[in-house]
């Protein structure tokens, strides 16, 4: 049993052997200029998309066999809300709410709906992300209460020059009603908000980060205390925030402070298809089930999830493209 749970580890590990050794690989500046990668431009956004869901398929693989990488799927989330908030606040700056809940249901609704159609069919409470039967749509769910939130505040001026108070209290009231899986991410996406209006990118340095990793490693220690695992929920929960949210914004650090040396490409590249990646995996998690050997289940679920996401990816970039065309056309009618 002891070896079979080793073997279980190098399996689950490779994967990230392979990401360390592609990244490494481009060092330097050579032919990739990735010294001018900035801070959560679009390049940089789309690197930490492909950490996060990376995150959270270790956390998901691991969790067949061992508990250990459990805290990585947590990790990931609170990346992609962070992402998420930072990405709408320097959006509603440039352009307002333009467009606000057309780019929602075109970037988010349309490949939930699609991959829906084609695993376990549609209910009204599904199509609404009210009650999502996806094995993971609690995340889209708590996503799509942030995005109404946000633009509730935005929409108008007295909640806009008050949105740190209001977005905070939001956070509050999600922390002690949510279960724990969502409470622990109450202020993920608030994170976010607060570095695009402050403009905190200056306080992404080395420092910070291993500031913030070891907060992130003392609160992981405390949570294995037996006082700790039998405390109530919300105390429960609080640990799981100060890990989570300290962990995704040391990541932040390191990548921004790291990007001269290290070639991110396999990291961009695996981010573009990050939503798809998140979606499709939640269905071919099922292959765990299948009487296989721990290693040939673990290939044909890589190989399935990375070809089953390029293909609904260029499905949906056609798709999001006639639906834009569509609705920007009766935009511009109404206008007239």
């Amino acid at each position: 049993m002891r070896y079979l749970f080793l073997y279980g580890m190098i399996i689950v590990i490779i994967p990230w052997l392979v990401v360390l050794i592609v990244s490494w690989v481009g060092v330097g500046n050579r032919g990739w200029r990735w010294n001018n990668l900035a801070f959560l431009d679009k390049n940089g956004t789309l690197v930490l998309k492909g950490i996060a869901i990376l995150l959270i398929l270790f956390s998901h693989l691991g969790g067949h066999y061992t508990r250990i990488f459990t805290p990585c799927g947590g990790i990931g989330v609170a990346l992609f809300l962070f992402i998420s908030g930072y990405g709408l606040t320097k959006s509603d700056e440039k352009n307002g709410l333009q467009h606000y809940w057309t780019k929602r249901l075109v970037g988010v609704w349309l490949p939930y709906v699609l991959i829906q159609v084609f695993t376990s069919g549609l209910h009204l409470l599904d199509i609404l992300l009210i009650r999502p039967s996806h094995p993971f749509g609690w995340y889209l769910n708590y996503l799509m209460i942030w995005y109404f939130m946000f633009w509730i505040i935005h929409r108008w001026s007295f909640l806009k020059r008050n949105r740190t108070f209001f977005l905070t209290l939001t956070g509050i009231i999600l922390f002690f009603i949510s279960r724990e899986i969502r409470a622990e991410q109450s202020f993920s996406f608030i994170a976010g908000v607060m570095f695009a209006v402050h403009d905190w990118k200056g306080k992404i340095k080395w420092k910070n980060g291993m500031v913030l990793l070891l907060i992130a490693i003392g609160f992981l220690a405390c949570k294995q205390t037996a006082i700790i695992r039998e405390s109530p929920q919300v105390i429960y929960s609080f640990i799981q925030l100060m890990i989570k949210l300290p962990a995704a914004l040391s990541i932040i650090c390191f990548v921004f402070c790291t990007n001269r040396w290290i070639n991110y490409r396999y990291f961009l590249w695996v981010g573009i298809l990050s939503y798809e990646i998140y979606l499709i995996h939640g269905y071919t998690m099922n292959i765990y089930n299948i009487d296989m050997q721990m290693i040939h289940i673990v290939l044909v679920f890589s190989g399935l999830t990375f070809a089953l996401s390029v293909g609904m990816h260029c499905v949906d970039t056609y798709l999001s493209g006639k639906l834009w065309e569509i609705l920007l056309y009766k935009t511009k009618d109404r206008r007239d």
